[in-house]
């Protein structure tokens, strides 16, 4: 896989493609959810699915006080 990084140096010209890979792993790894409570469950209403395009929905049975952004740190 090649990644390529265009760099706005008015935006952040000091980060390293390092930093911005592992910044991005773990983005995506709040999404995975907690323990066996996935973040992410799939859509039972199938006119939602068909018509909307709207396959998963957002698991209501997650702590509510548990933001996104520190799912990460409790999965690991």
């Amino acid at each position: 896989m090649v990644v390529q990084f265009h760099r706005n140096t008015q935006l952040a010209s000091d980060v390293d493609k390092e930093s911005c890979i592992v910044v991005g792993l773990f983005h995506d790894l709040g999404k995975v959810g907690v323990s066996d409570n996935p973040y992410y469950l799939d859509n039972a209403d199938s006119w939602q699915k068909r018509n909307r395009g709207i396959h998963y929905v957002v698991n209501k049975d997650l702590d509510v006080h548990n933001e996104i952004k520190a799912n990460p740190f409790l999965s690991v």
